[in-house]
């Protein structure tokens, strides 16, 4: 799925479920903090899964997110704020 059809269905509340809304709304939210520009969903889990180096899971994203922390932010601060929003669906 594209970013645009997702942005798409967060605006038109095409969603039922509210808990459904609100992950997209973060999803769309961490993309646009990415520091490189993606295409689609699939494109940023693949993107995601090659920054830690396995799974994207809750347990995987809080790695990766104290990764960056001891390496002082250096070249992630925006993958750092992407990395806690997506946590926040969790």
């Amino acid at each position: 799925m594209t970013f645009d059809i997702l942005f798409d269905i967060v605006e038109n509340k095409a969603l039922e479920n509210k808990t459904d809304l609100l992950i997209a709304e973060r999803i769309l939210e961490a993309e646009r903090d990415w520091i490189k520009p993606l295409y689609d969903l699939n494109e940023f889990i693949l993107e995601l899964e090659n920054e830690i180096g396995g799974e994207t899971s809750k347990d995987n994203l809080t790695k990766l997110l104290n990764r960056y922390q001891k390496n002082g932010f250096v070249n992630s601060a925006w993958n750092t704020e992407s990395v806690t929003i997506l946590l926040e669906i969790f």
